[in-house]
């Protein structure tokens, strides 16, 4: 599997791949590692009019079977950036057209509204309560979803730790998976949730290599479980974010890895001071296949984010934002901004290079459903 990352990382640098056939009279013109990548980019935008499986292209037995792995993993990115098989063309350009995926909205509230208190861990309701976990993904979905994530945010084994269940780690996330998979029913595709460990590796509280092995349990476990995608969500340290996406892709899976913009004066850092530019150098190098941002703030001040790690990097974009700021009620997080008000941020996102698009904090089933209408007014 490091062969297929660092080949990989090669064709996105556009450095050349080394082949066994030279490129002479008798063997025909080879692409050129630019020529790859150009169709690599492609296949991730969902364009497979080239095609250019590994074993074509003069390459080697393992370098083969690792481009052609790359090819199959950037198809299976294409295919979540199929909403309702359809495309919005910028300002009405044709030739300017973003494929998007509506995604869908937040968990801990929902689950919250469910029964959820205060303190207790929301993946164990994976084997407590079923049915409620299966309820959100399927509301989602009905709301009009096409994919969603699984309820496995918090299940590593740092986090389970606290609550006595690190024994139940690869269980909770397989049910998990499950869960959402039964939900959706075919209907949406379903990429599984993986969350920071709340540890700091400058403190000393855990290693990369602790944090890479914590994260790959998970990973295998939503893999075995039928996944569809890995979704590495609310990050703000670059170290522990490159150790996850070191665990996630032995998987095979598409991996999205998002961090969390909610400090400095602009909001437009990490907790740890990572800017756009930076997460998305970062992430890119690590090999990720989609980056974003999720969580932290309202969905105002992610048309910015976007807009800069569009810039940035030449990969799918995932937005996911908050419904505004919460205020605090009741000892519960209440947050004011309506559906509607949401949803009208949804064509500046996708102006500024959105690909994927849902809720994180205090959005609900109506708001992606009001997302839904939104985005059905701009392709029709």
């Amino acid at each position: 599997m490091a062969q297929i990352a660092d080949t990989h990382a090669r064709i996105k640098r556009g450095r050349a791949v080394k082949t066994s056939v030279d490129r002479d009279e008798d063997k025909g013109d080879l692409p050129s590692a630019r020529e790859l990548l150009a169709a690599l980019n492609a296949m991730r935008m969902g364009d497979f009019s080239v095609r250019l499986p590994g074993d074509r292209l003069g390459l080697d037995g393992k370098i083969a079977d690792a481009f052609n792995a790359v090819v199959a993993a950037n198809q299976r990115i294409a295919e979540q950036l199929q909403w309702v098989g359809q495309s919005v063309g910028r300002e009405g350009k044709a030739k300017d057209r973003v494929k998007f995926s509506l995604t869908d909205g937040a968990w801990g509230t929902q689950l919250q509204e469910r029964g959820l208190k205060p303190g207790d861990c929301p993946d164990a309701w994976n084997l407590t309560h079923a049915e409620d976990v299966a309820a959100v993904a399927r509301a989602y979905v009905e709301a009009g979803s096409r994919l969603v994530i699984t309820n496995t945010f918090g299940a590593n084994r740092f986090v389970l730790a606290r609550h006595g269940l690190v024994d139940q780690a690869a269980e909770l996330n397989r049910r998990g998976v499950a869960l959402s998979r039964a939900a959706a029913d075919g209907r949406a595709s379903v990429f599984a949730s993986i969350g920071p460990s709340g540890l700091m590796i400058m403190l000393g509280q855990t290693s990369a290599e602790e944090l890479q092995a914590a994260f790959a349990e998970q990973a295998r476990a939503m893999a075995e479980a039928g996944a569809d995608g890995l979704v590495l969500e609310s990050f703000s340290d670059l170290a522990e974010i490159r150790a996850a996406i070191g665990a996630a892709k032995p998987t095979g899976l598409p991996v999205v890895a998002c961090m969390t913009f909610d400090s400095g004066a602009n909001k437009d850092r990490t907790m740890m001071g990572v800017t756009p530019e930076q997460a998305a150098a970062a992430l890119v190098d690590a090999g990720a296949d989609v980056i974003g941002a999720n969580c932290g703030q309202g969905i105002a001040g992610f048309v910015d984010v976007c807009r800069r790690l569009r810039a940035a990097a030449d990969l799918p974009i995932w937005i996911k934002a908050n419904a505004g700021l919460p205020q605090m009620a009741g000892g519960r997080a209440v947050y004011a901004q309506t559906p509607a008000e949401f949803a009208g941020f949804i064509p500046p996102l996708l102006d500024a290079g959105a690909n994927f698009v849902g809720g994180c904090c205090g959005t609900s089933p109506a708001f992606i459903a009001a997302v839904r209408e939104r985005l059905d007014a701009l392709v029709h």
